[in-house]
C-alpha cells in the first residue's frame, strides 16, 4: 500500500484506537500520510522533530507533532512537561500535540521493526500556572519495512498539512 491518507478525529474518544498496517514511508510522493489537523485544531501541522526519549523532545512554539524513540513503555502524563527536561516531552501550557512513540532503541532502520504508537496530548485545564496533561493512545502504526524516525519528520510528506 502507498499514498494512503489516514485522518484522525477531533478527540481521542471519537477516534478510538486505530491499527494501521502496511504503513509506507519509503519514497517521496508515495508515502502514506497522517492527518491530525482535526485534533490539533489547526490548518497546518508543524513538525518538532525526532528525539531519543532520554534527551527529551521539545514541542515549543508552533511545533505540535513529533517522534520519540527508545521508549518501550506507554507514554503517560508523567512523561509530559511544560519545560524542557531530559526524559520528557515538552508541550506548551494550554495546548495540544501529537507524538509518535517507538521502543526502537535508535530510531533508525536496522532490522528491528518496532511499531509506532500514536498519542494525543492535551493540557485540559485553562490555568496559566498549572498543567493537567491527558495522554491517550489513538493508534498503532505497523509497517513491513522498518520505519526510520528521522524520515518520519523530514518534512517531505508523511504529515499532511
Amino acid at each position: 500500500d502507498s499514498d494512503d491518507i489516514y485522518v484522525f478525529e477531533a478527540t481521542a474518544a471519537l477516534n478510538g484506537n486505530d491499527i494501521i498496517n502496511n504503513f509506507n514511508n519509503d519514497g517521496v510522493g508515495t508515502d502514506d500520510q497522517l492527518d491530525f489537523r482535526a485534533f490539533l485544531g489547526t490548518a497546518t501541522m508543524t513538525i518538532g522533530g525526532a528525539a531519543n526519549i532520554t534527551a527529551g523532545l521539545d514541542l515549543l512554539g508552533a511545533a505540535n507533532v513529533g517522534v520519540v524513540f527508545n521508549k518501550a513503555t506507554a507514554l503517560v502524563a508523567a512523561d509530559i512537561s511544560a519545560t524542557t527536561l531530559a526524559g520528557k516531552v515538552r508541550v506548551e501550557d494550554n495546548s495540544k500535540a501529537v507524538v509518535l512513540v517507538t521502543g526502537d532503541a535508535n530510531g533508525v532502520a536496522d532490522g528491528t521493526n518496532d511499531s509506532y504508537k500514536v498519542y494525543f496530548i492535551q493540557d485540559t485545564n485553562s490555568s496559566t500556572t498549572a498543567q493537567t496533561y491527558t495522554v491517550t493512545l489513538v493508534g498503532t502504526i505497523n509497517s513491513v519495512a522498518e520505519l526510520n524516525a528521522l524520515d518520519l519528520v523530514d518534512g517531505t510528506d508523511v504529515f499532511l498539512g
